[in-house]
């Protein structure tokens, strides 16, 4: 696979970009989450977001989209503070089955968020459906929804069965096509692969971003390439 070459962290300049970070760090009380996280995205590009649990990565996307604020540094949604641009910039946030509203009907929630009607589980209360459901069914509600500029998904491929994470990929790949934005955060490195245009990993309270390009320049980025990359960043430190 030849040696790795250390990415050093990088970003665009933000001009024109969806999403820009600049310099952002962000603490609870003396724990130190990250430093210093700087990034860019525009329409049409994937991010993939890798590091080990408690390395910040749903901190980060929460910071995206406005629910934690930095303590330092600048997120920009569209140019604006993200608080502000939530309501004009259309972004499809999805942080996990348990954040499906467990006491409302799948059909009800769905119709709520402009989804299609459901077929078959449409009048289940959502609490009965089983986990890898209630994670579909979160996926497909957010993923349906026009226009949608930033798509943002935490863990997505949790609970899901094979049909599921090839509606996932295949789902992914269309809004892509359309021109929509996306960042994913999953541990499933064989599942990022060859979706994403860029990677960030999550190294020592830092983000270390690469291009597709730079993993593998004439073929589809494997899993095993962002296990590779990840096991040699992490040991640079």
């Amino acid at each position: 696979m030849g040696q790795v070459q250390m990415a050093k962290a990088r970003s665009s300049p933000g001009e024109g970009s969806l999403l820009h970070l600049a310099h952002v760090s962000r603490s609870f009380g003396r724990q130190v989450v990250f430093t210093d996280l700087s990034l860019s995205l525009s329409a049409g590009e994937t991010l993939g977001l890798i590091g080990p649990n408690g390395a910040g990565k749903t901190t980060l996307l929460r910071m995206i989209v406005g629910l934690l604020r930095p303590d330092a540094g600048q997120v920009r949604l569209n140019g604006q503070p993200p608080v502000d641009a939530m309501a004009t910039c259309a972004v499809a946030y999805f942080a996990g089955e348990s954040s499906v509203p467990p006491s409302l009907r799948a059909g009800t929630w769905a119709r709520l968020l402009g989804c299609p009607d459901l077929e078959g589980i449409a009048n289940k209360p959502i609490r009965k459906l089983s986990r890898g459901t209630r994670q579909r069914l979160g996926l497909q509600v957010n993923l349906s929804r026009p226009r949608t500029q930033l798509v943002i998904l935490d863990e997505p491929w949790e609970g899901l069965d094979p049909d599921a994470s090839r509606w996932l990929r295949g789902r992914i790949q269309a809004l892509q096509g359309a021109g929509t934005a996306a960042i994913l955060s999953s541990h499933r490195m064989h599942d990022l692969a060859g979706l994403c245009n860029h990677y960030a990993f999550v190294v020592d309270k830092r983000l270390i971003l690469v291009t597709a390009a730079d993993i593998a320049s004439d073929r589809d980025v494997t899993g095993e390439d962002l296990f590779t990359w990840f096991d040699r960043l992490r040991a640079a430190g």
